[in-house]
């Protein structure tokens, strides 16, 4: 299953040593490595790509 980013931004670097930069909801490149995503998932900066149900407000009665 593919990484998530959940922080608001993360920086990454491939192999050439090119930053990339990935906003919160995009997939984790395959170039990082699992040492890599290890140190970020347990920084919490990604996640395992479950996404949670949405929080919805809840309905307000018309005032009339």
């Amino acid at each position: 299953m593919a990484k998530i980013v959940t922080a608001p931004l993360i920086a990454v670097s491939d192999k050439d040593g090119r930053h990339h930069y990935l906003k919160a909801g995009a997939e984790v490149p395959a170039f990082v490595s699992a040492d890599d995503q290890k140190v970020l998932a347990k920084r919490g900066l990604i996640g395992d790509g479950s996404k949670p149900e949405p929080k919805v407000a809840p309905k307000v009665a018309d005032a009339k």
